[in-house]
């Protein structure tokens, strides 16, 4: 039984310098998006269960935390963020001009699976092209999460870049529990899960080509040998959309850290075109996700193309170096007779800027040597000791004060 003072499990506490490094993910990412003139959205943590089953997989159905309304509705908390935003798209902006770009950055909420068996809250900061169909669209998205990766100072990282139609080509010429067995093995990358269940299929004429599908990996060369081995025209169209965005990536200045992974399956149904993920070093883990879903905005009644990436700040805390700017914090402290001038000194402070935190101390305490204030983290600390019109304790503070006095402050 879960003790009152225990946090879920899958939940996590965030205080000091770990706080700060998140805002800072957080900040950059926005600040990002917004050179790219994309407006932030917030929408409820909490959305009508049926919501989400647009962009669920089924059997993912089951991962929603549930609650009911007063009136007895089903609510969930939202464990992505791409299908509010796509029913805010359909209702509250159906009247803006579109292209919408909209960005975010909001906790999101799953139950644990065998993947993913810690986590349960999520942050996920991302953005959301919605209203144009063209390929330019899909390079803005991927070359924004690029530049997002390098404001953040990620030196090394990789954007794999696969296609769902070209997927679902090979996948409609199986048998269908077949191509529900592979895509599994595709979504959890377990290659030898995905040649046992090919391995009663060796006599097929597909064979081979299915077979080979997950070592598509590389540039354009790749790409064109792709292409040749697709036995039909929606097959060639797929690759040639990805040559066709790896030129656009090209002149965005970001086809460095992009590659063709024609094995990339991503775990919601809504995807139907270009779909990618970012990887960082030393990490196992995507870092952020995105690809079209030109069929979500119609299960909302406002039939609409779009592609988007969303981004997980809590992995990217492990592979983003801390803050190292360090912030200059003041103390001042003070007995009962310096109260009121320790108060107001701190006051001027904080009007010019300064991050200043306040101590009443004994009086036998002040000017203690060796002593630090208790509870700062991080960053370089003063410490200025106030006893009615005497201080002690940093040099410039005695200044400050100094300056605070001739410009009228109080004394005792």
């Amino acid at each position: 039984m879960a003790r009152a003072w225990e946090r879920p499990v899958g939940t996590r506490d965030f205080f000091g310098d770990a706080m700060r490094q998140r805002n800072q993910i957080i900040h950059a990412i926005r600040n990002t998006a917004k050179t790219f003139d994309y407006d932030e959205i917030e929408t409820p943590m909490l959305e009508y269960s049926q919501t989400f089953q647009f962009g669920l997989l089924r059997d993912d159905e089951e991962r929603l935390f549930r609650t009911f309304d007063p009136a007895g509705h089903t609510l969930a908390l939202r464990p992505e963020m791409t299908t509010p935003v796509a029913r805010v798209a359909a209702t509250l902006l159906a009247r803006e001009p579109l292209p919408l770009r909209l960005m975010y950055a909001a906790k999101t909420y799953q139950t644990p699976t065998l993947r993913a068996k810690q986590t349960i809250e999520v942050t996920q900061a991302g953005f959301e092209c919605i209203g144009d169909e063209g390929l330019e669209a899909d390079a803005e998205v991927i070359a924004l999460a690029v530049r997002s990766l390098q404001a953040l100072g990620i030196q090394t990282f990789r954007i794999a870049i696969g296609h769902t139609g070209y997927v679902q080509t090979w996948f409609e010429k199986i048998p269908e529990t077949l191509a529900r067995g592979l895509r599994q093995a595709m979504l959890e990358k377990d290659w030898v899960q995905y040649e046992t269940e090919l391995k009663p299929y060796q006599s097929a004429t597909w064979y081979d080509a299915v077979r080979s599908l997950p070592r598509v990996r590389g540039t354009r060369t790749a790409l064109l040998q792709a292409r040749s081995a697709a036995t039909d025209p929606a097959g060639r169209a797929c690759c040639d959309e990805l040559l066709t965005l790896f030129d656009l990536l090209d002149l965005y200045g970001v086809l460095e850290y992009v590659h063709v992974d024609l094995g990339l399956v991503l775990d919601h149904d809504y995807y139907t075109g270009p779909v990618f993920e970012g990887y960082a070093e030393h990490l196992g883990q995507p870092i952020c996700v995105g690809g079209r879903y030109d069929n979500l905005l119609g299960c909302f009644d406002r039939p609409l193309p779009a592609t988007g990436c969303a981004l997980f700040v809590e992995r990217l805390m492990r592979v983003v170096a801390e803050p190292q700017e360090e912030e200059e914090r003041i103390v001042v402290r003070y007995v009962e007779k310096g109260r009121m001038s320790a108060l107001s000194f701190a006051e001027w402070l904080r009007r010019k800027g300064s991050i200043v935190r306040t101590e009443r101390m004994p009086s036998d305490a002040m000017g203690a040597e060796g002593e630090t204030a208790g509870g700062c983290s991080g960053g370089i600390m003063r410490v200025l000791e106030v006893s009615g019109a005497r201080v002690h304790g940093d040099v410039r503070l005695q200044d400050d004060y100094r300056a605070f006095l001739r410009e009228g402050g109080i004394t005792c």
